[in-house]
């Protein structure tokens, strides 16, 4: 090789340094790509929610209805009216199939228990008061997560009922001292007496006693609540009875709601097949957009995680491609491998700077990258300058020269720290070290023609144009020693 033309090989990609370039940028990475996950998830959310939907199909449904004679438009939407009827029933028998209790239980096999209790008051109708006040809302959520996640509270009245008869009383015995478990001991001369009954299915027995503890409790708080408004009663348990059956009524009643959903629909089928199915193109175009609008009004929008992760991706993978395409295209000198090509030198020792990164997952991240890299580089700081100076010294005693010039042409903080420790530790071992631009520096210029040897100092973020014009200045003074290179590498 001409010392004075330096060539441009071709250079080996080297997978492992490219994937480490690419992961010392995580940060950008994450951030790009939660950015993503944010843009793609909300174009996602905003088209299909209720206010876009809506306002499109609202439009939509206006140019088709702008079409039509107002005569028309009243007839189709008589039409809609009449399928919208049996969507209606169709939907709310289809809710009450999947939110009841009774609709769900294996009728083969069928849990109740009933209890019976003599209620005894010196006021009328307490008996009803029990049957419409025990169980609230609350009551009725309670009893709704027992028999399952997706049981709807509003059917709990098929299962758990509470009632009773009246009469009034000719009762004239005290009956101090009679105790229950639900009321404790009274004293009271009852005028009005009744029997309730608290009867409850289920599935099993477990739950059963389940369902009973929330409707025992509610029907305490009732008698507490009455009390504090100056009520006199009794309440005493006299019966109780558990069995599990077979329920023909049951039974019964799950066959004729299956019957009746079979029904409603055939009935809209024919509907639509007898009035609709033949309409006008127009007309029918119109019904569709009805139908649709009504849809999407009534379409619950949610967001889709699978959007924001899809988003996450794409993100990480523009922002990947971006830094493998720079990565390639810039033009520097990226390992010691491409220097040695580069040069057709040999490279004589590589230095880290430790950056001292602040965070913790940054510098686990980094140590990573290093790893990717096949440890070809030295340790970090003042060990790796040692290690550099050791090998300099080495070449300078093997080729017995006294004096060496290393060449800079990028005079950075990171290269003026390596070349001031690099002479300190050389002039340890009586080997004098000099260093600079001399193509820009007289006074540099004047210490390389007296040196005996020179080597270079690259910086792995010189491009090749800059590395050969610092070579072809090496090369002025062929008397000059040729050590090799040091790499410098900021990571």
């Amino acid at each position: 090789m001409n010392p004075k033309e330096i060539q441009m090989p071709e250079v080996e990609l080297n997978i492992l340094d490219m994937l480490a370039a690419v992961l010392r940028k995580w940060r950008i990475i994450v951030l790009v790509a939660i950015l993503m996950a944010a843009i793609v998830g909300g174009i996602d959310y905003y088209s299909r929610s209720e206010e876009y939907n809506n306002k499109k199909s609202r439009e939509t449904l206006e140019v088709a209805k702008s079409l039509l004679k107002e005569v028309d438009q009243k007839e189709v939407e008589l039409l809609y009216a009449g399928y919208k009827t049996y969507n209606e029933k169709i939907t709310n028998l289809q809710n009450y199939v999947d939110g009841s209790v009774i609709m769900n239980m294996d009728y083969n096999n069928v849990s109740s228990i009933s209890y019976e209790y003599l209620i005894k008051a010196d006021q009328d109708n307490i008996i009803s008061s029990f049957s419409s006040m025990s169980l609230g809302d609350e009551e009725y959520q309670k009893i709704a997560d027992i028999y399952g996640e997706n049981v709807d509270a509003r059917y709990i009245y098929e299962v758990v009922e509470i009632s009773g008869r009246t009469g009034e009383g000719g009762y004239a015995v005290d009956v101090a001292g009679e105790s229950n478990s639900l009321l404790g001991e009274g004293s009271i001369l009852p005028k009005y007496s009744g029997i309730m009954n608290l009867n409850i299915t289920a599935e099993t027995k477990k739950q059963c006693e389940e369902v009973y503890a929330v409707a025992k409790s509610a029907i305490d708080n009732h008698i507490s609540e009455l009390e504090k408004a100056g009520v006199e009663v009794s309440v005493r348990e006299i019966a109780n009875n558990y069995k599990q059956s077979y329920r023909k009524d049951l039974a019964d009643l799950q066959q004729e709601k299956i019957s009746e959903k079979t029904e409603l629909l055939t009935a809209q089928s024919a509907y639509y097949k007898e009035n609709i199915s033949s309409l006008p193109e127009l007309k029918k175009n119109y019904f569709d957009l009805l139908k649709e609008s009504e849809r999407i009004e009534e379409k619950e929008i949610k967001v889709k995680p699978v959007s924001a992760v899809l988003g996450f991706i794409l993100g990480a993978i523009i922002v990947v491609m971006v830094i493998i395409v720079v990565y390639l295209a810039n033009g520097k000198i990226k390992t010691k491998e491409e220097l040695q090509k580069l040069t057709g030198k040999a490279t004589m020792a590589s230095v880290k700077m430790n950056r001292g990164y602040k965070l913790p997952l940054n510098m686990l991240i980094n140590k990573w990258a290093d790893l990717w890299e096949g440890g070809r580089y030295v340790p970090v700081g003042t060990d790796a300058v040692k290690l550099a100076a050791a090998k300099m010294v080495q070449e300078a005693n093997n080729q017995k020269v006294e004096n060496v010039f290393v060449i800079c042409q990028n005079e950075t903080k990171n290269a003026e720290k390596v070349l001031s420790e690099l002479k300190e530790e050389c002039g340890k071992k009586k080997i004098e070290v000099t260093y600079g631009n001399p193509d820009m520096d007289s006074n540099a210029y004047g210490d390389y023609v007296k040196a005996a040897s020179v080597c270079f100092l690259c910086e792995l973020k010189s491009t090749t144009k800059e590395y050969a014009n610092e070579y072809r200045i090496g090369m002025k003074n062929s008397d000059n020693v040729f050590l090799g290179n040091i790499i410098l590498q900021n990571n």
